[in-house]
C-alpha cells in the first residue's frame, strides 16, 4: 500500500506563487489523500519501470563483456512533492523537489559507498570527462566527483544553490537550508 508523505497537507501553508502551474492543477484542492496515494503509486510505478530498464541495460553491457569498463550514472533532474507541503509539482525548493538520487557504478567507484556530500548536477559533466580521461574544459563550473566516488574525500562543496524564476532562492549547507520566497520574504 502506498502511504502519504510524512509532511502531507491537503493545502499549502501559503501561496508560493505557482499554484496555477500545470503540475499544481492536476488535482482539485483541498487534495484528497486517496488521490495523492494514487498519484504516488503511479510515480513509484514509473520509478520501478526505470529501474527494470536500467537492469536490462546493465545485463546487455555485461553480456558483451564490457561491464568492468563501463561507468553508469543514474540521476533525476527534479523530484515531485506529490502531496508534501500541500503541493504536487517540482517548482519549489523543498527537498521533495530538489534532493534527487545520484547512483553510480563502475571502475573507480568504491562498491557500497554512500555519500552525503553536497553535489550539483553540473558536477556530472566534469566527472564524466575525468572518468573518460578527457580534459575538463576551463569554462565548466562543475567539479569532478571522482575523489568522492573513490572514497578518498567525504566533502565536495560547502554549499549548493538553487532558484526558480522570480519566486525562490535557496542555499543548502551540510547542516542548514534557507529558502527565500521573493514574493513574501
Amino acid at each position: 500500500s502506498v502511504s502519504l508523505p510524512p509532511n502531507f497537507r491537503a493545502e499549502p501553508a501559503f501561496d508560493p506563487g505557482m499554484l496555477a502551474n500545470r503540475d499544481e492543477t492536476l488535482l482539485p484542492r483541498p487534495m484528497d489523500p486517496r488521490a495523492i496515494k494514487k498519484e504516488r503509486g503511479r510515480y513509484f510505478g514509473l520509478i520501478s519501470h526505470i529501474d527494470s530498464q536500467l537492469a536490462l541495460l546493465i545485463e546487455f553491457i555485461e553480456d558483451r563483456g564490457q561491464l568492468d569498463r563501463t561507468v553508469i550514472f543514474m540521476t533525476a533532474g527534479t523530484g515531485l512533492c506529490l502531496g508534501a507541503h500541500g503541493l504536487l509539482g517540482k517548482q519549489i525548493m523543498y527537498d521533495d523537489a530538489v534532493k534527487v538520487p545520484l547512483i553510480m557504478r563502475g571502475p573507480g567507484i568504491r562498491p557500497g559507498l554512500t555519500s552525503h556530500a553536497l553535489v550539483h548536477l553540473m558536477d556530472l559533466m566534469p566527472t564524466m570527462c575525468d572518468v573518460a580521461g578527457v580534459q575538463i574544459p576551463s569554462s565548466v563550473q562543475g567539479r569532478t566527483l571522482t575523489p568522492i566516488m573513490a572514497g578518498r574525500r567525504r566533502a565536495h562543496r560547502s554549499a549548493v544553490f538553487g532558484y526558480y524564476r522570480d519566486l525562490f532562492r535557496m542555499v543548502r549547507t551540510g547542516h542548514h537550508k534557507l529558502i527565500h520566497h521573493l514574493k513574501t520574504g
